[in-house]
């Protein structure tokens, strides 16, 4: 029989509207995939913190919760935007995957190049999503200190995104593994034929990028094992894909991590995890971000000059590969995030509420 939780754990699926009331100590039950990694979190911070009697809801949702007050928590997940839930002077905290800030990519009017540019456009669209709810936070912020005669707390803390079910395999040393190189995913965010709009974004430009120096690499190169495997979209991880997904990252020693929608992929959390070296494009300004051993690449065209080398000397692929676990370790595990959220609360906790109506 399962354990059961000192709080109140609320799973709001994205996909329909109904509520489940979650126990992340039962790990056969998980309502969403994300609940893999959560859950673990959650346990790690029960054990840490001595809080108990809160509601965690676990959202994507940004508008509205079921209710409010200083026991509410929210968990916000999926908002590649970055926007502000409007509902942030109404709960204690908020935890949110993809945070709250975006990193523009200015450096297009330095680098005049057709991807540079996309990813600029995008970025501006992005923000232009978010500013009606920039402009709610604003004067929610300024009702609140009108109201109270001091600056509101700030209260929307960054959480990493985790994994997205990938589950435990045996580990294996890095000079052992059967992957030079290794990239699963797709080139767009749908199963249908892939349009001219596609060709303009930035995840296809970078991606498609990527995968045509791979190509050149291994014409050049016949003797590195290199694996490819493009899918259809995000969704097409089932379960059963996830366990092919996850003894492939096993068996991998550099783990390419192009952008996506966001600069911020599940993959990069799930290649350090099992100790890859990551090579991946520019990262926000995250607390598990910043310091991260991961290689910055910033055009993928590098990879037949930057692959060759990184394998050729294996002690340094080690060294790179140990560095990789103990930033999971101590940055984005369970355990590392659980505590995180365990102290953060406990400070926010010490301070008055201070909620709108």
């Amino acid at each position: 029989m399962s354990a059961l939780p000192r709080n109140r754990y609320i799973v709001m699926p994205p996909w329909n509207s109904d509520e489940v009331v979650w126990n992340p100590y039962d790990m056969s039950d998980m309502p969403v995939p994300d609940c893999a990694y959560l859950g673990r979190t959650f346990i790690a911070m029960e054990r840490e913190g001595p809080f108990r009697d809160l509601t965690f809801y676990i959202t994507s949702r940004l508008d509205t919760l079921p209710s409010y007050g200083s026991d509410v928590i929210a968990i916000v997940l999926s908002d590649e935007w970055c926007r502000i839930p409007r509902y942030t002077f109404k709960v204690r905290a908020i935890f949110k995957t993809y945070g709250t800030s975006l990193d523009v990519n200015w450096r297009a009017f330095f680098r005049l190049n057709f991807y540079e540019l996309s990813a600029l456009v995008q970025d501006l669209r992005t923000l232009s999503f978010g500013l009606p709810y920039a402009a709610a936070f604003v004067r929610d912020f300024v009702r609140q200190w009108i109201l109270r005669g001091t600056l509101p707390a700030w209260r929307i803390y960054d959480l990493p995104l985790g994994y997205f079910r990938q589950i435990s395999v045996p580990f294996v040393a890095i000079n052992d593994r059967q992957f030079d190189v290794f990239f699963a995913g797709s080139t767009v965010n749908r199963k249908e034929q892939i349009r001219l709009s596609d060709r303009l974004k930035p995840k296809f430009i970078s991606r498609a990028t990527m995968l045509k120096a791979l190509r050149t690499l291994a014409a050049k190169q016949p003797q590195l094992a290199i694996s490819t495997t493009l899918t259809s979209g995000f969704a097409e991880r089932t379960a059963d894909v996830a366990v092919t997904y996850s003894q492939q990252m096993m068996q991998t020693k550099l783990c390419l991590v192009p952008r996506g929608t966001s600069l911020e992929t599940y993959r990069f959390f799930e290649g350090i995890r099992f100790g890859c070296v990551i090579l991946a494009e520019r990262l926000p300004c995250r607390w598990f971000y910043d310091g991260a051993p991961v290689i910055t690449v910033a055009d993928w065209r590098r990879l037949s000059d930057l692959i060759p080398d990184l394998l050729a000397d294996s002690e340094h692929l080690q060294s790179l590969s140990e560095a990789s676990l103990r930033w999971w370790s101590e940055r984005c595990s369970e355990d590392a995030v659980g505590t995180y959220v365990a102290r953060t609360l406990s400070e926010t906790l010490a301070r008055p509420a201070q909620l709108l109506n």
